[in-house]
């Protein structure tokens, strides 16, 4: 089964995911220090890592997307801020593949097959 890093703060989209990725083992984390903590812990056992852009008012995705390069992560990373800008940056800063939150279960599905 393939491990997924999930860093969405929303919990109406990590439930969203969950519910439609049943065949993954989804690692939820809401916040920073959550994803930071999942990743050092399973670092090199991640299929892929899915950033949102913005977690709350002060924390950014792109500066975890960046952190995860700098620490040797060279898994597949997807950008899926509904914002088109916040996007950009997280592609600019490490993400390899700009996905809508929507698309992120078939995408994945297609990506690790």
């Amino acid at each position: 089964m393939f491990k997924i890093l999930i860093v969405e703060d929303l919990i109406h989209e990590q439930d969203r995911y969950a519910e439609n990725m049943p065949n993954f083992e989804l690692l939820q984390a809401f916040n920073f220090k959550e994803a930071s903590e999942h990743f050092h812990a399973h670092q090199n056992e991640l299929a892929a890592i899915v950033l949102d852009g913005k977690l709350s008012r002060y924390e950014y995705g792109h500066a975890l997307a960046a952190s995860f390069r700098e620490q040797g992560y060279r898994g597949p990373m997807l950008a899926t801020s509904s914002d088109e800008d916040l996007r950009r940056r997280l592609m600019h800063y490490g993400c390899d593949h700009s996905v809508n939150k929507d698309d992120v279960p078939d995408y994945l599905r297609k990506l690790l097959a």
